[in-house]
């Protein structure tokens, strides 16, 4: 495979990145639940947690693969001062957005340089961010 354009491998780490902080906002969301006697949600956002791991490890791979370094960034502090699960779920709903629309400009990047690697392995997040928020 083609060694990942530079401008790709910063996009690329940057979601890695967002992916990873996800995945501890959504562990600190299932502490709070949990502790506010919200089990089910506590369960779903534990879900998330491990869903948001996995796409940050993906990222992180893939990069690995065609690339020289992975480098990772230590992330501020999660989130966990919410008032009622109705304001875990707009938080939860805006992260997912812009999430989406991060991953939706990436592919579009990768078009624009006919990074064709890149755009195949984005079309997963890119569905399944687009089902999450529909």
């Amino acid at each position: 495979m083609a060694h990942l354009p530079e401008n790709m491998l910063k996009i690329l780490l940057k979601q890695g990145h967002i992916e990873l902080s996800n995945s501890i906002h959504y562990l600190q969301i299932s502490y709070w639940a949990s502790r506010q006697n919200f089990p089910g949600t506590a369960a779903y956002f534990r879900y998330q947690y491990v869903e948001e791991t996995q796409h940050a490890l993906s990222f992180f791979d893939y990069i690995d693969r065609r690339s020289d370094f992975v480098n990772l960034q230590h992330h501020d502090k999660p989130r966990s001062d919410f008032k009622s699960p109705v304001d875990i779920f707009k938080f939860y709903y805006d992260r997912e957005s812009f999430n989406t629309h991060s991953i939706s400009g990436i592919f579009t990047e990768a078009q624009k340089s006919s990074d064709w690697p890149t755009t195949a392995f984005l079309k997963e997040f890119l569905d399944e961010q687009l089902r999450g928020v529909a």
